[in-house]
């Protein structure tokens, strides 16, 4: 049987600790239906695991003894990065979710010529996001969580300097993709449901961009966007990078 996994920063993880989340607490006490003596698995989104007791429970509190240092992972040594459109905000939910249980890094929204909303998100909107994340991390069983910055314009992600590998979506790319073992830092890229304008095509092409094809038929961006992180994914886990 899997130990139940919460995630709880790492200036919180301490010898002893006393827990007052109530969405942490009902779910320990009343979905899984945890108690006094019984070990669950608490990691701080910062590459380590511990082992710890439940020591009391209580409606509204709930005390936790550290047993031991279970995992400690270093920052995985390739990086992705997925760079998406604003659009509607449930299919953005969705690639937030699915994308970190592939292992993504980093996201980064933005707004483009044709993205649907150019305005950026309010601060509600990214706790809801970053929650989601957490929650996508603990699922999957990964100890770092990816981040998350704040909206940009296309251009700005284009014109960085920072990645060894640069890789956009498009019906217009090949079918063909090369990784190497030099490619540290990875960003992919996924277009609006509106395209990339011809503006924008220029400028990934001046920035070196690989365009690769997906599909001979035209995709949702969520569906690109899991798609390429799966695929990019499936090439570095089965080292035919």
């Amino acid at each position: 049987m899997n130990l139940a996994r919460i995630y709880l920063p790492s200036s919180q993880i301490k010898e002893e600790i006393g827990v007052k989340d109530k969405k942490i607490i009902n779910k320990i006490k009343n979905v899984l239906r945890l108690s006094k003596g019984d070990r669950l698995l608490v990691f701080d989104g910062e590459g380590k695991e511990y082992l710890f007791k439940i020591i009391q429970i209580k409606k509204d509190y709930l005390e936790i003894k550290k047993i031991e240092l279970k995992r400690k992972i270093p920052f995985p040594p390739i990086k992705i990065f997925l760079a998406f459109p604003l659009f509607r905000k449930e299919r953005i939910e969705f690639i937030l979710e699915k994308a970190t249980e592939l292992g993504i890094d980093k996201f980064l929204p933005f707004v483009s010529r044709r993205t649907i909303a150019h305005t950026p998100p309010s601060f509600l909107y990214y706790e809801r996001w970053r929650k989601i994340i957490i929650e996508a991390t603990r699922q999957s069983n990964r100890v770092w969580i990816p981040s998350l910055e704040k909206t940009r314009y296309l251009e700005e992600i284009i014109k960085e300097n920072k990645y060894d590998k640069k890789i956009v979506a498009s019906l217009q790319g090949e079918y063909n993709i090369e990784i190497t073992k030099k490619d540290k830092n990875i960003l992919l890229v996924v277009g609006p449901e509106g395209g990339f304008s011809e503006e924008e095509y220029k400028l990934l092409k001046e920035a070196n961009f690989s365009f690769l094809k997906l599909s001979s038929y035209t995709l949702r961006v969520e569906t690109a966007a899991i798609f390429l992180v799966g695929l990019i994914r499936y090439f570095i886990d089965g080292g035919k990078s």
